[in-house]
């Protein structure tokens, strides 16, 4: 890289910014080593440091078709900047972690029953610790760190040597799986809590039971111990916090304040105060002396899983079912930062003895480590909250639509990826959108059983159509929309006149749900699949069936129409898909070889393939002449979730569990770029005329990816008849060009000169009902 640009005063800070990158990507450069470039681009672009000419220099000379593909990020991903370091290793949920009294080194439990002991400084793991038979849910270091203990649901404790990582002690006693453990500051006794609805007591060094604390009503998730060693504090299922004398086992207290199960506990390092964090989202703070609650910590949006205190007792740090931490000021109990990046529930954190991080443990099978100094914000980050689960570009190429679980829908701007605006109205999970072919409305419909009309320029609603009695899975719009049709799990689809929001015709004939719906491309008919195993078209005009296509053999979960509307395809339930002739309503070919769900598919712009996801971690592209497969696509290591095409037909876009987003060369098969993800990926979509690729996760995250030194040709585009003639549309100017016959399937400039998008015209015409 060239270094003149940066002015010599400020290379701290730059070597600074560019060791905060490597530190925060380390994880994913570990296991993608050539994808240097590209994610440190892309965390330095958004970073507060003066690198800009540096990066942007380098960027300039890497965006060349002869050099290796890459994805530049347009929008900022969600994740606190806060966050400097992932550890992965565990294969199952991080269910505690504790952090050594040196704060060198870290051990996490977890539900893959193993205990880890990682370097805190360089994340790398230093002993995998063997021996439970059970999920492992708690874990404590002694004070002068030499030896570590673990809790399982396979009723037992295990004392480890913290240096060699051999097994000293297994202790038994308990009857029911042990979810917590402390240790006395001596490093004397160890204290356990467990399903059983005891507190237990053991010798450190001989690992004989010392007391057996009884009076919790149910089990007993978790325990700490005072900074004097005198007192227990433990909580439970049965909604209390207990304080316990370690000298004569006796209850001292019993604090009561939560609504449900107490999750966790700790207490502050004067022994004045605890913090209890419950399933009740909140977290109480107690006064030890009078058992009166000083705050009530409210914020979280899930079940609260885990709290720590910082040493110097000044905060205290939240750990969530809402997939954040939150640190909040212990004296006047204010949110003071909330940290994003997780993508499944937070089970735990801990603060190190110099208080200058956090470590977390989640079900996302990842340890998180947190400044505490960097990147304090007291907002989540624009955006859903929830999973995304659709997107849709308008077909203007400006806008992006995305729904979601939190039940709005968010419209953002295709190019920049900032908000434009949020639709809210809908009172249950939104589960699909289209936007109309003029680009100008937007339709949403949800488990609420209404489908919505939203203004795209402006999001305000026009209509809240109303009819069906069950949840509404999707809708389409007509090709010059002027309807919609909507079909619900009420057995039904309903045709909306959009000119008055009324109900031109209900579609009745199936026996189950019906799951999905699309319209011809030249609106004279419906097509329907459903739970009841048929697919059927309808008349868009009457209203009135026209075919029923039988033979699956299960519920039929999707369907799609080709450009020509010469034939359907779908997806059903038993992994196969199905194309028919829309003529006969005959089967013209099935596609077999999917050996798990398929969740998504999609039909090249040419209809020439199909490409279809599914469960079984490929994605498949079939020949839509022959029905084989011509290239099955493989390099997901968990579930594909989600498949696009280019506008070019060129490529394929595909995204997955396993947190990544990969893009396909058709011709070869060939994985021609990779970009890993904040979470796992639930759909993706592409831009109609840019080589832009658009990603939803599991957390409400929005990926809008510039496919940079991917090899791009004419964007193809079918033309329709009219009362002019044979016209199309451009995708990117939106002009309307007249054409002749003889332009058929050949390519084109589009003819407005401040335009010139090259396109290829289909060798068909569609003329509209």
């Amino acid at each position: 890289m060239d270094t003149q640009p940066i002015v010599k005063e400020n290379y701290n800070s730059v070597l600074i910014a560019f060791s905060r990158a490597l530190m925060r990507e380390a994880h994913v450069l570990t296991q993608h080593p050539d994808l240097l470039w590209q994610q440190i681009y892309n965390r330095l672009q958004w970073a507060d440091a003066p690198s800009d000419g540096l990066v942007e220099t380098e960027r300039e000379g890497r965006c060349d078709l002869d050099l290796r593909p890459w994805g530049w990020a347009k929008s900022r991903g969600r994740q606190s900047d806060a966050l400097f370091r992932i550890l992965i290793g565990h294969n199952g949920a991080v269910t505690c972690c504790a952090v050594s009294p040196d704060s060198a080194w870290i051990v996490t439990a977890s539900g893959d029953r193993t205990v880890r002991v990682w370097d805190a400084l360089t994340g790398q793991l230093h002993h995998t610790l063997k021996g439970h038979t059970e999920p492992i849910w708690g874990c404590a270091i002694s004070p002068d760190g030499s030896w570590i203990v673990s809790t399982s649901l396979d009723n037992t404790v295990q004392v480890w040597d913290a240096s060699t990582g051999e097994l000293r002690h297994t202790l038994k006693g308990h009857t029911h799986g042990i979810i917590g453990c402390a240790i006395s500051p001596d490093g004397a006794w160890i204290v356990t809590t467990s399903g059983d609805k005891t507190v237990r007591v053991w010798d450190a060094i001989t690992g004989k039971p010392q007391h057996i604390l009884e009076g919790h009503t149910s089990g007993v998730r978790s325990c700490a111990v005072s900074p004097d060693g005198m007192w227990i504090v433990s909580s439970s299922d049965d909604k209390t916090v207990r304080v316990w004398d370690i000298a004569t086992g006796q209850l001292r207290q019993i604090l009561k304040g939560h609504t449900e199960p107490i999750w966790r506990c700790a207490i502050s390092p004067d022994g004045a105060w605890i913090v209890s964090a419950s399933r009740d989202k909140t977290l109480l703070v107690w006064d030890t002396v009078t058992g009166e609650i000083l705050h009530t910590l409210e914020g979280h949006t899930d079940w609260v899983e885990g709290c720590a205190i910082s040493p110097d007792g000044a905060w205290i740090v939240s750990a969530s079912k809402d997939k954040t931490l939150r640190v909040w000021n212990a004296v006047t109990g204010e949110i003071q930062n909330i940290l994003e990046g997780h993508s499944d529930w937070v089970e735990g954190c801990s603060v190190s003895p110099n208080g200058a991080w956090i470590v977390s443990a989640s079900r996302d099978e990842t340890l998180r480590i947190w400044d505490t100094t960097a990147g304090k914000s007291l907002h989540i980050s624009e955006g859903h909250i929830r999973q995304i689960e659709g997107l849709v570009v308008s077909p203007d190429g400006t806008k992006i639509v995305s729904i979601s679980g939190d039940k709005t829908v968010r419209v953002w701007d295709a190019i920049t990826g900032n908000p434009q605006n949020t639709l809210e109205g809908h009172t249950g999970l939104v589960c699909g959108c289209v936007v109309s072919p003029d680009s100008a409305w937007i339709a949403s419909t949800s488990w609420d059983r209404t489908v919505r009309i939203w203004d795209a320029a402006t999001g305000k609603p026009r209509y809240i159509l109303k009819g069906h009695t069950d949840w509404v899975f999707g809708c389409a719009f007509s090709p010059n929309g002027k309807w919609i049709v909507s079909a619900s799990r009420d057995k039904k689809l309903q045709v909306w006149d959009l000119l008055t929001g009324k109900i031109r015709y209900t579609l009745r004939g199936h026996t189950h749900g019906v799951n999905d719906c699309a319209v011809s491309p030249d609106g004279s008919w419906i097509v329907s699949a459903s739970w009841d195993k048929t697919m059927r078209v309808w008349d868009g005009s009457t209203g009135e069936l026209q075919h029923t296509l039988r033979g699956f053999s299960d519920g039929v979960l999707g369907c799609a129409v080709s450009p020509d509307g010469a034939w359907i395809v779908s997806a059903c339930h038993d992994f196969t898909l199905r194309v028919w002739d829309t003529t006969t309503g005959e089967t013209r070919h099935t596609l077999e070889g999917h050996s798990a769900g398929i969740v998504g598919f999609v039909i090249s712009p040419d209809g020439a393939w199909i490409a279809s996801a599914s469960w079984d971690g490929t994605v498949r592209v079939w020949n839509i002449i022959t029905g084989a497969p011509r290239q099955i696509l493989k390099g997901h290591r968990d579930k594909v979730v989600g498949c696009a095409v280019s506008p070019d037909g060129n490529w394929i876009v595909s995204t997955s569990a396993d947190e990544t987003l990969r893009v396909w060369d058709v011709a070869t098969g060939e994985q021609i770029l990779i970009y890993p993800l904040l979470a796992p990926g639930f759909c993706v979509t592409t831009h109609p005329w840019r080589p832009m690729a658009i990603c939803g996760d599991n957390i409400g995250g929005l990926y809008i990816l510039a496919m940079m030194n991917v090899k791009y040709g004419p964007i193809i585009v079918t033309a329709h008849q009219d009362e002019q003639g044979i016209v199309l549309r451009c995708p990117a100017c939106q002009h309307i060009h007249l054409i002749s016959q003889s332009q058929l399937g050949i390519e084109i400039v589009c003819p407005n000169k401040q335009c010139m998008l090259h396109l290829k015209i289909n060798p068909f015409v569609i003329h509209l009902a």
